[in-house]
């Protein structure tokens, strides 16, 4: 019989109950390829996350993150509950205070994790992203939007565009946001027309003081109704308002916190941090905590 251990966690949040539910499995190395899936449809969370050995030398681990009904390239959520746990176990270093760095083998590339680890404090985990490059998109009628969001209308402070498989959409209030009815077996038809998977919905009304934004993110194609946080797209959109014009830098870097999951009553905030030289964007980073709520034992 094999024994699988796992541990249960609440990412981008710092009280239990709250950010989004997250299962790691540290050492999956021994654990067969058909097995990771099986695990993710039984733990039934949104995102099952197992370390394995690299298959690149670039990279200290693999990681592969599982919904219950496939994998994701990438999961920021998995990432940060994969090293939050790191912590907790006081594994590979992180026993020790000070900035520790590390590289991750995802579906999507090689990225680079920074953990801080203060006494005094939460283990606090920061992702490097890559570059954004968007796109104002002239085959997404914005009537099919509002129709298919059941929205009254979209914000026009800000175009329609479309980062790689993402859609960004501004509404105009935090009540347009709140009062969303998505049908979701339009939006998966509408996914398939124009080549989306990943609709994030946005406003720059929130709801904690020290926040920037909020947002909802839905992607029913890829069976995700929707999503408790998605740390990629704050960095997006943050990128993106800063090439608009919205992020005034301060000593060459914009930093801002992002509200996610609050309609789903897991509020999710989210670090974004973005560097500069000379106007011109160098780094984007986003960045959270988490909370362990529990953990157990798989038989099989």
């Amino acid at each position: 019989m094999n024994k699988f251990y796992y541990h249960h966690l609440n990412v981008f949040a710092t009280e239990p109950f709250c950010g989004a539910p997250v299962t790691v499995c540290l050492n999956a190395a021994d654990l067969p390829e058909a097995m990771l899936e099986k695990i993710a449809t039984e733990l039934h969370l949104p995102h099952t996350a197992f370390v394995l050995p690299p298959g690149d030398s670039r990279a200290d681990f693999r990681v592969r993150v599982f919904t219950p009904e496939m994998e994701l390239a990438f999961s920021g959520a998995g990432i940060t509950g994969i090293f939050f746990a790191l912590a907790q176990a006081r594994q590979h270093g992180l026993d020790q205070e000070g900035n520790h760095f590390f590289y991750v083998e995802t579906g999507l590339g090689i990225f680079q994790v920074a953990v801080v680890i203060d006494p005094k404090r939460m283990p606090f985990v920061r992702i490097a992203l890559p570059r954004f490059i968007f796109t104002e998109t002239e085959d997404v009628n914005p009537q099919l939007l509002i129709r298919y969001f059941k929205v009254s209308q979209l914000a026009s402070d800000f175009p329609l565009v479309r980062c790689e498989n993402y859609l960004l959409v501004s509404l105009p209030t935090l009540q347009a946001l709140d009062n969303l009815d998505p049908d979701y077996r339009a939006l998966r038809n509408l996914s398939r027309t124009i080549g989306v998977d990943t609709f994030i919905l946005y406003t720059l009304s929130h709801v904690d003081t020290v926040a920037s934004l909020q947002m909802r993110v839905f992607r029913p194609a890829l069976g995700i109704l929707e999503e408790v946080v998605t740390p990629i797209a704050h960095g997006m959109l943050g990128v993106f308002l800063y090439e608009c014009g919205v992020w005034q830098p301060q000593q060459e870097e914009i930093a801002f916190i992002g509200e996610q999951g609050d309609r789903r009553d897991r509020p999710c905030r989210v670090l974004t941090k973005i560097s500069l030289e000379k106007d011109e964007i160098t780094a984007v980073e986003v960045g959270g905590t988490a909370v362990q709520v529990g953990s157990g034992w798989l038989e099989f």
